[in-house]
């Protein structure tokens, strides 16, 4: 299992809370380097989970516990979570500790 800890580039995205509104049709996050990404609610979940470190089985548990009635197929979301990590790391918004 991986057990690496992903936390938020604070050289790209500086105060969260400043940075991450809520709109209707999701959230919007503003970067240092002057990018705006739209966001789903479960994204912007993940993203502000990573303004401390977590790993992907923290992040994991994190969604089933406040966000999941039902426990849904911790495999699926695992998977999920590693691609959406994965690529938030590729764009230089998160990096691992």
């Amino acid at each position: 299992m991986n057990n690496k800890k992903y936390v938020i580039n604070v050289h790209i995205i500086d105060n969260l809370d400043a940075t991450l509104s809520n709109v209707d049709s999701g959230y919007i996050l503003e970067t240092k380097d002057e990018r705006t990404l739209i966001l789903n609610e479960m994204a912007a979940y993940i993203i502000k989970l990573c303004d401390k470190p977590h790993s992907i089985e923290d992040i994991a548990c994190c969604i089933e516990q406040e966000i999941y009635e039902n426990k849904p197929n911790r495999e699926e979301i695992i998977s999920d979570i590693t691609l959406f990590v994965e690529s938030l790391m590729i764009e230089s918004l998160l990096v691992e500790c």
